[in-house]
């Protein structure tokens, strides 16, 4: 796997991991403040 390979597929992941938090974040009262680093 190529670097660039890993990174588009960390994009990815962070991507999800983003969307799950909003959809959370909306769902719930108490907010959550998830913030990813991009590498």
């Amino acid at each position: 796997m190529t670097n660039k390979e890993v990174k588009e597929r960390q994009d990815k992941l962070v991507d999800m991991i983003d969307s799950l938090a909003k959809k959370i974040n909306n769902n719930s009262k108490e907010k959550f403040d998830i913030k990813l680093k991009r590498v």
